[in-house]
């Protein structure tokens, strides 16, 4: 009987530890989402202003500051 107790726990810590690796990588993933996004929206203002003549220079960043 302690046996299956036993199991029975390891088997409800094993599926919670999957559902929150699940939730910090859907977490990252619409962090990753929401960054592209963004991104995206700024490069379409920089090609918007070079169409209008402004010269911009874009700086990029080192690493993941």
């Amino acid at each position: 009987m302690i046996v299956i107790g036993m199991k029975v726990m390891l088997l409800a810590h094993t599926q919670l530890s999957d559902e929150l690796e699940f939730l910090r990588c859907k977490r990252d993933l619409d962090e990753l989402i929401k960054r592209k996004e963004e991104h995206d929206r700024l490069m379409q203002v920089v090609e918007m202003m070079k169409e209008r003549g402004v010269d911009i220079a874009i700086v990029m960043r080192k690493g993941n500051e």
